[in-house]
C-alpha cells in the first residue's frame, strides 16, 4: 500500500509540473496571445484569417475565425469585399459570443437568417465605450459606410473605463494588463482563474467532473454563486469594495460622455445607431429591474432620440413564471456571467423583430 501511495504522489507531482509548464510557456504564451494584434487607433484586434480549430474559453472549446478585417465570422464565408455595411455590432465578450460555436451566436443567427445583408462583428472580449467609439471613428475614416449599428452597453464598461483603460478621446492606452486584471477578481472566481491560466490540464478535469455531476445541488450553488458575486458587476446593485462611489461615478460620466460621441460620429455618418442593453446574472439574481446599471442608461437615453432596445425587461419579465435560479441556469454558462446557446437564441429573437421591421 505504501508503494502504491509513493507512485501516485509522484504521478500526481509530475501530471502537476507537466501541467504547470504547459500552462506558463505554451498554452499562455503560444495559444492564448496569438489571437490579437495591435491596432494604434483602438489598441487591439483579432488577428486577420484566423481558423483555431480549438479556441478554448473555460472549460468550452470551439471553433474561431474571423475574416479578412478582423472580425469574428463564419469559418466558411470570410472575405468582405465591400466598404458598404448593412448592419455593424459592437460590443465586448458578449457580443464576441465567448464559449460559443458562431453558428450559435446571436450574430451568427442573424446573418444566416439575411444572407443578402452585409454583417459585420466588431466586437472583442474586453472593449468598453472608449473602444467602440475609437473603433467605429477608424472604420469611417478608413471609407466605411455603415447603415445600422448596433452598440451593446455592459456593466462591465463601467470597470474597463476605471481600471483597463486611460486616458480620454482618441488618446487612450492600456492601464491594467490581463494578468494585472485576474488579480482583481476576489474569492473563489479569482482561485478558477488562476489553475486555468498556470494548470490548464488540471482545470479541465475538474471541469470535466463537474460537468458529470452538474445536476447535484452542491455543484448547482457552486455555479450560481459564481455566476452572481463577480465583482466586475458588483457595483450596479451597490454591493463591490472594488469601486469608491467617487470612481463609478467617474466612469458612468466618462462612459457617457463616449456614448455621445458616438451619437455625433453615428450622425455625421449618417448611420442609424441603436444601443442595447441586457442583464448579468447578478441582476437576475437580485430581482430588481431598477439596478443602477440600468436606471443610469435608460435615464441617460430617456430624453434623446435614439434606439433602445432594452433586454432587461424581456429577460425580467420571465421571472413571472420562473425563478431566478432557473432564467440563469437556463441563459447563461453554468459558473459564468456570459450568455449559453439558449441565452443566445433569446437574443436573436428579440433583435430579429427589429431587423424584420428594416
Amino acid at each position: 500500500m505504501k508503494k502504491i501511495l509513493i507512485q501516485l504522489s509522484i504521478l500526481l507531482v509530475s501530471f502537476l509540473l507537466i501541467d504547470f509548464l504547459f500552462g506558463n510557456f505554451f498554452f499562455n504564451k503560444k495559444l492564448k496571445n496569438n489571437v490579437y494584434d495591435i491596432n494604434k487607433s483602438f489598441l487591439y484586434n483579432f488577428k486577420k484569417n484566423l481558423d483555431i480549430k480549438n479556441y478554448n474559453y473555460g472549460n468550452k472549446n470551439y471553433r474561431l475565425c474571423t475574416n479578412n478585417l478582423g472580425a469574428i465570422d463564419d469559418c466558411y464565408k470570410k472575405n468582405i469585399t465591400t466598404k458598404k455595411i448593412d448592419y455593424v455590432f459592437i460590443g465586448d465578450s458578449f457580443v464576441e459570443g465567448l464559449g460559443v460555436e458562431f453558428k450559435d451566436t446571436f450574430f451568427g443567427l442573424l446573418k444566416n437568417k439575411y444572407p443578402n445583408k452585409q454583417f459585420l462583428n466588431l466586437a472583442v472580449s474586453g472593449y468598453s465605450t472608449s473602444i467602440y467609439y475609437n473603433k467605429l471613428k477608424y472604420f469611417y475614416e478608413d471609407g466605411f459606410k455603415f447603415s445600422e449599428i448596433y452598440i451593446f452597453l455592459d456593466t462591465s464598461d463601467i470597470f474597463d473605463e476605471i481600471y483597463r483603460y486611460k486616458g480620454i478621446d482618441e488618446k487612450i492606452s492600456l492601464n491594467l494588463n490581463n494578468d494585472q486584471i485576474n488579480d482583481l477578481l476576489d474569492g473563489k472566481k479569482k482561485l478558477i482563474k488562476n489553475i486555468y491560466n498556470n494548470l490548464p490540464g488540471t482545470f479541465l478535469l475538474i471541469s470535466l467532473v463537474t460537468d458529470l455531476l452538474s445536476k447535484l445541488s452542491f455543484i448547482e450553488n457552486n455555479y450560481i454563486d459564481l455566476m452572481i458575486n463577480h465583482n466586475f458587476g458588483k457595483w450596479s446593485y451597490g454591493q463591490s469594495n472594488l469601486y469608491s462611489k467617487k470612481a463609478v461615478n467617474e466612469s458612468l460620466k466618462k462612459n457617457s460622455n463616449y456614448v455621445s460621441k458616438i451619437i455625433e460620429i453615428t450622425k455625421k455618418n449618417k448611420s442609424n445607431v441603436t444601443f442595447v442593453l441586457y442583464p448579468w446574472p447578478g441582476h437576475i439574481f437580485q430581482e430588481k429591474t431598477n439596478n443602477r446599471y440600468n436606471n443610469y442608461w435608460t435615464n441617460f437615453f430617456s430624453n434623446k432620440d435614439i434606439s433602445l432596445i432594452n433586454l432587461n425587461l424581456e429577460i425580467f419579465d420571465l421571472l413571472e413564471k420562473n425563478t431566478p435560479r432557473e432564467i440563469i441556469l437556463k441563459y447563461y454558462i453554468h459558473g459564468d456571467i456570459h450568455f449559453n446557446l439558449t441565452g443566445h437564441n433569446l437574443i436573436f429573437k428579440n433583435l430579429d423583430k427589429i431587423l424584420n421591421k428594416n
